[in-house]
């Protein structure tokens, strides 16, 4: 195998760095790229033509009139051979869409005769047992007149005891007696103040007992809160007939009649 030979060539600055950009743009290296580079124009020269044009396409071969008339009759026959096809087609179509139709409407009526056999299979098995229920209602309705029949005998015989029973006349009398009186009018007290408010007794009764703790709870507390000059030493005096006699039995003490006031453990001396 014989030595390669090397090629060393001297380029300025700018022309290194266009090399080293397309090489890096291939990705391959700048001793590799210059090696395809020296392949290119050498084929370029055995071909005829400038480093880096496109190479000819070769021109078609030219086509005998004879083969023109061969192919053109070839295309009529084909043409015929796919209308032939299409409209095979076409019938083919037609006739399973009308089978596709027939289809459905067979299975509509195939549908409607398996519904109909259901319907009448399901009556004919349902009817015993609505032969057994209306059987069985006729008869309770028969024992349902037998026991009214046997209730109204017995009502009967029963109202006839009662009345034949000689303390009879005299409950419905009392019960008589009993009605009037429920039904006269009781007397009543009612207070009327105008056309829009009236009370009766008891309910005056209540409405007392109201105002009643309402005004000792507004005392009381009128007690608490102004000074006793104004509320409590009033009272005291009203119920006591002094402040020291209230003072005395408030503390738990005993008042005695020459107004003093000693304990309840004390013995008043004699």
């Amino acid at each position: 195998m014989a030595k390669p030979e090397q090629i060393n060539v001297s380029v300025d600055l700018k022309t290194y760095g266009e090399i080293e950009r397309l090489a890096q743009a291939r990705g391959i290296s700048r001793p590799e790229f210059m090696r395809c580079l020296a392949f290119a124009a050498i084929e370029a020269d055995h071909d005829g033509r400038l480093l880096f044009e496109q190479p000819q396409a070769p021109a078609p071969p030219a086509i005998e009139p004879r083969l023109l008339v061969e192919l053109a009759g070839r295309m009529d026959q084909l043409t015929g051979k796919l209308s032939r096809v299409l409209r095979a087609r076409d019938r083919r179509d037609a006739e399973l869409m009308e089978q596709a139709v027939a289809s459905a409407e067979a299975i509509l009526v195939a549908k409607q005769q398996l519904a109909d056999q259901m319907n009448e299979r399901l009556r004919a098995g349902i009817a015993p047992f609505r032969q057994e229920i209306e059987a069985l209602s006729s008869a309770m309705h028969q024992a349902d007149a037998r026991r009214d029949v046997a209730l109204t005998a017995h009502r009967d015989e029963i109202t006839s005891a009662l009345t034949d029973h000689p303390g009879f006349a005299a409950v419905a009398a009392g019960l008589a007696r009993l009605e009037i009186a429920v039904r006269t009018a009781r007397p009543s007290v009612v207070v009327r103040l105008g056309d829009n408010w009236h009370a009766e007794r008891w309910e005056l009764a209540v409405y007392g007992a109201f105002a009643f703790l309402g005004s000792t709870l507004l005392l009381v507390l009128l007690a608490h809160l102004l000074p006793d000059a104004l509320v409590a030493i009033p009272i005291s005096r009203a119920l006591f007939g002094s402040n020291l006699h209230a003072a005395c039995v408030l503390s738990g003490n005993i008042y005695d009649e020459d107004g003093s006031c000693r304990s309840a453990g004390i013995r008043r001396e004699r």
